[in-house]
């Protein structure tokens, strides 16, 4: 059976995280990650392990009871969302076959990993290390992506548009947790996370528009800057 490039080939996944969530150990080995559990591919810091009853209650979250927890998790959230991009963006660059959303997901990349450094510099600002708290804003995305894919994936500029339409919730999510992320980090006087966080906001509505440019002139059917297809067309004849 055929399946999309991001299934996650852990069906368990969902019920662990429903009995108490993961723990993330940075540098583990031996152990499925997180982010290959939700379907990601290649290495990554953190590993996942299942709980078992005797600890289930000691790896429980405690309850969020103030501002400053709620930002922790909140930035924990967006952690793991980043994190699981950087592993999705290169496949999703693959598989555009128009040149320009497969340079914009490529480019898009690159922010992304620095998005991810600039979290990690607000964890360390709070004296917090950095780990990620599973995203379930994130995880419906790939699910969509994977299940509308599914046994008879769609070909040329209607996959595209797919792509376009995905990247584009990715960026309302992502604009909308950044907001929130900027707001408190004010509020609580962090001035060194509002810049980073808001460096972050700038990037991702960026982002979007960049998408929204692109979905609009493949629904009116222009070939705007070729098609991924069309280089390696053009490096064959050069041969």
């Amino acid at each position: 059976m055929r399946t999309g490039a991001l299934t996650s080939p852990n069906a368990m996944l969902p019920l662990q995280i429903a009995l108490g969530t993961p723990v993330l150990v940075p540098g583990a080995r031996g152990a499925q990650t997180a982010f290959q559990a939700a379907g990601g591919a290649g290495s990554t810091r953190h590993a996942v392990f299942p709980t078992t009853h005797a600890d289930d209650a000691r790896r429980r979250p405690m309850p969020v009871t103030s501002p400053e927890e709620l930002f922790v998790h909140e930035l924990q959230d967006m952690y793991y969302a980043e994190k699981t991009l950087t592993s999705v963006l290169p496949k999703l660059a693959e598989e555009a076959k128009d040149r320009e959303l497969a340079r914009a997901f490529q480019s898009h990349l690159r922010e992304t990993e620095k998005h991810v450094h600039n979290l990690e510099r607000v964890f360390s600002q709070l004296g917090r290390s950095a780990q990620g708290s599973p995203c379930a804003g994130i995880e419906g995305i790939k699910r969509e992506h994977d299940d509308f894919l599914g046994e008879s994936p769609p070909k040329g500029a209607t996959l595209d548009l797919f792509l376009t339409g995905a990247a584009a919730r990715t960026e309302h999510y992502e604009i909308a947790a950044y907001s929130a992320l900027v707001a408190m980090a004010r509020a609580l006087k962090q001035r060194d996370a509002v810049e980073l966080l808001q460096e972050n906001l700038r990037q991702e509505k960026e982002a979007l528009k960049t998408v929204e440019s692109i979905s609009k002139r493949l629904l009116k059917g222009e070939p705007g800057r070729g098609a991924a297809a069309g280089r390696d067309g053009g490096r064959s004849r050069r041969r």
